[in-house]
């Protein structure tokens, strides 16, 4: 990896969770760009607000003012970001969670790791998939 161009939005009401989360991401590569957001609501505000898309975001389910599926449901229901990856991290290990993210566009879905070194493989996983 020589030059990252993008950046990673991470979506989760948990600040202890966004600060791993952030943690991992640079810890796999200092050089990302990484935005943290409290909620669907922040979320939908900064694209809004922003010429440059992220390329990768990062989407908790359970969250207080606007949810993880209504905010999915949202973002893909605008043209602009039909083709946005988002990957859902959540805790929620039900099923209905996962295919629901699956109906409304999630691009995957990933119970949040136990450790912060399950955390930084799986944060590693997403850089090569999406931001490389």
């Amino acid at each position: 990896m020589n030059t990252l161009s993008g950046s990673i939005w991470l979506v989760d009401d948990d600040e202890d969770d966004l600060l791993l989360m952030q943690m991992a991401f640079n810890y796999m590569d200092a050089r990302l760009m990484i935005k943290t957001l409290l909620d669907g609501e922040d979320l939908l505000v900064h694209l809004q607000e922003t010429s440059d898309s992220p390329e990768l975001v990062v989407l908790d389910l359970n969250m207080r003012r606007m949810g993880g599926l209504k905010t999915l449901e949202f973002v893909r229901s605008i043209d602009k970001y039909n083709r946005l990856p988002v990957v859902v991290l959540t805790t929620s290990s039900n099923p209905a969670d996962k295919r629901n993210s699956v109906a409304l566009g999630a691009n995957d879905y990933y119970i949040k790791p136990a450790s912060f070194n399950e955390l930084t493989v799986l944060a590693s996983q997403l850089i090569q998939q999406w931001v490389v």
